[in-house]
């Protein structure tokens, strides 16, 4: 019996390789159907990449930055003041996420690059008694950024023994140590 059930056993294991060149076949189909869908989709977001990114160059060009606007300008104010420029698309008044107060700066974009140029010529000139600041708009670049934030050591941090350096050596006494008044073990 044993003899019996391992030929049909056998037999059950040469049945589906007599079919593998079928399915494998099939495999191959599908295999080279998804490889066509997947370079078809990575053509297609390349074009949808490149689109938005050209638009967004072109939006750059046509709208300048305004500072030092007044809290309570509306933009309609702020269309009369740059309407000899050219004609305006849009203008967006920076406001506090949290607050809703505005920040006291704007950006204005333009239907054409000559209109943001030419406002650019209206720089230190005065709006609602304040004297405004027109500049280019510029692209933020990813991951930069313009501020200083952390880093560097306080004015009395004592490295080594209280060893005073910098500042700290000639405003502090050379016993005070840091922060914290003294180094721990230390003779003072």
């Amino acid at each position: 019996m044993e003899e019996q059930e391992t030929a049909a056993q056998l037999e059950a294991k040469v049945v589906p390789t007599k079919q593998e060149p079928a399915e494998s076949l099939k495999a191959d189909d599908e295999l080279t159907r998804l490889q066509q869908m997947t370079a078809d989709s990575k053509v297609h977001e390349e074009t949808m990449h490149e689109e938005p990114q050209q638009e967004e160059d072109d939006t750059i060009k046509r709208s300048i930055y305004v500072g030092n606007v007044d809290y309570g300008s509306t933009p309609q104010e702020l269309v009369q003041h740059f309407a000899s420029c050219g004609k305006i698309q849009r203008v967006t008044i920076m406001v506090d996420k949290m607050t809703g107060h505005p920040k006291g700066y704007a950006y204005i974009e333009f239907a054409e690059e000559g209109g943001a140029s030419s406002a650019l010529a209206l720089s230190n000139t005065t709006f609602r008694d304040r004297v405004l600041k027109v500049l280019p708009k510029r692209k933020n670049i990813a991951g930069y950024t313009a501020t200083v934030r952390g880093g560097g050591r306080r004015a009395g941090y004592m490295p080594m023994y209280g060893m005073p350096y910098g500042p700290a050596a000639t405003l502090k006494g050379f016993h005070r140590g840091g922060r914290r008044g003294g180094i721990r073990g230390g003779p003072f």
